[in-house]
């Protein structure tokens, strides 16, 4: 029959559609935009009108002012700032005098890249979860992130049967919570993909590239040519995030290639998609595991067993 598969980012507390993804044979080889909700958003610097605050901003004494603008700066720096969540409200506050939207400048500004950022899963932690799992990757859930799910759900976490707990504790929560009160990430459509690319970052050159991003074990996949887009940086994540104790995943291969499969390395770490101009100008200086080759063997392997080799991770070779 085969398992089903959940695509779940724990940090968001978000999962891909309603429900689960269906059979991973049936979802393997789609070319979709899911791989965009890992964009790391970028808020360019022009954004941000002046990037000082005026200490001292001339006041028109010719008029009475309202109490509140007779304030010193800061404190009207601190009082934006508990707005900081809704860019409309900081927005509408900064337009009612000039000496606001002075104050204003660099909350508008941080408001702004909040929004972008929080409907990200840039940098969160990603599992693609098999229903015959049976147990998950070690450190994935803390103690911290049990506490917040029992709380959510309201339920004491015991479970227990006369012979002993029938599986584990943060397995149990996280099955549940995803159910219960993980919201559903849709699956991004063109044209709502179109709306955020103001802030995805822009290739410096014609020989930058897209790449994938394992933020724990600082490791990456990396596109050939900037031509060739994100595609295959789906079907590579797949390979690298999934996570079960059975080895179904309804696709034609070797059997230790579905092994190595259900035993993701990456299943539950941090994770983003980003250009490499953006990573060498982040991370200069630090040492990172370049794990293209492997991957893209993966993939084009299952494409040769799987889909009549009709799919390629670097297809403008």
């Amino acid at each position: 029959m085969g398992q089903s598969w959940k695509f779940i980012s724990l940090d968001n507390a978000q999962r891909i559609g309603h429900g689960s993804m269906g059979k991973m044979g049936e979802f393997f080889w789609e070319e979709n935009s899911i791989i965009t909700l890992l964009i790391a958003p970028v808020v360019p610097a022009s954004f941000l009108e002046d990037d000082t605050l005026d200490l001292s901003p001339k006041l028109d004494t010719s008029n009475e002012l309202a109490p509140i603008l007779t304030l010193p700066p800061e404190l009207l720096l601190l009082i934006t700032e508990y707005l900081i969540s809704n860019y409309v409200d900081v927005l509408c506050l900064s337009l009612t005098c000039p000496i606001m939207w002075s104050a204003t400048s660099r909350i508008r500004y941080l408001s702004l890249s909040t929004k972008p950022r929080r409907q990200s899963w840039a940098g969160s932690r990603l599992i693609c979860l098999g229903g015959y799992a049976e147990d998950l990757p070690t450190g994935f859930i803390t103690s911290s992130d049990l506490e917040q799910m029992d709380k959510k759900l309201g339920n004491p976490t015991v479970f227990e049967e006369d012979d002993g707990p029938t599986e584990p504790r943060d397995l149990a929560l996280l099955y549940r919570a995803s159910y219960a009160y993980f919201s559903a990430a849709e699956r991004p459509t063109i044209s709502r993909t179109s709306e955020k690319r103001d802030f995805w970052p822009e290739p410096k050159s014609n020989g930058d590239r897209w790449m994938l991003r394992n933020l724990s074990k600082k490791e990456f996949v990396i596109k050939n040519r900037l031509k060739g887009g994100m595609h295959g940086l789906i079907q590579a994540l797949y390979t690298l995030i999934s996570w079960s104790d059975d080895a179904s995943i309804s696709m034609q291969c070797e059997e230790e290639v579905s092994d190595a499969i259900i035993c993701g390395p990456w299943a539950g770490d941090r994770i983003d998609v980003t250009l490499r101009s953006v990573h060498d100008s982040e991370k200069e200086g630090e040492s990172w595991k370049d794990i293209t080759v492997r991957v893209a063997g993966v993939v084009d392997g299952l494409s040769k067993s799987d889909y009549r080799g009709k799919f390629k991770f670097d297809e403008d070779d």
